[in-house]
């Protein structure tokens, strides 16, 4: 299972998964495991975001991408007084984690593909020419343009000159 950015994931309750605010401890908080995105069914991606996906989510894509706040705010479209009352309030909205779930796949799949993590890091930072001179990050932040990264990140892990 390659190391990337990991989605946080409720570990406590594999067959139902049970929202951030039901939490009943700190020591629950055990229901952060670190997983990779790229691995969930369709069906567990969309009940985990449907409920919300913990707020921590953003700081380890902030951590493992070496983003400030306000590049972490830009890319999954929350303006920064957002990302501080999320994180109080540990969950964050459906669509919020539905960006941030596209973008931990992303660097998932770029972590396999690429190799590791420092790596796709790399990848995602650089001027891409297939991107027209953009960077795969700056194409992250849209559903078009995020099938866009993946596409370009399959064709390397087959070959497909890029």
């Amino acid at each position: 299972m390659p190391k990337g950015i990991n989605s946080y994931i409720m570990a406590k309750t594999p067959s139902k998964t049970k929202p951030v605010q039901e939490l009943e401890s700190e020591s629950e908080s055990e229901f952060m495991v670190r997983e990779p995105y790229a691995v969930w069914e369709l069906t567990t991606a969309a009940h985990r975001i449907a409920y919300g996906l913990p707020s921590a989510v953003l700081e380890s894509i902030r951590d493992e991408l070496e983003l400030t706040l306000e590049e972490l705010s830009t890319l999954v479209a929350i303006p920064v007084r957002t990302l501080a009352r999320r994180k109080k309030e540990r969950v964050l909205a459906a669509d919020e984690s539905e960006r941030a779930y596209r973008i931990g796949r992303l660097i998932d799949i770029a972590t396999g593909v690429l190799g590791d993590l420092e790596e796709a890091r790399t990848w995602v930072k650089e001027p891409n020419f297939a991107l027209g001179g953009e960077t795969p990050l700056s194409y992250m932040n849209t559903e078009p343009g995020a099938r866009l990264v993946e596409r370009q990140l399959f064709q390397i892990a087959h070959g497909i000159t890029v």
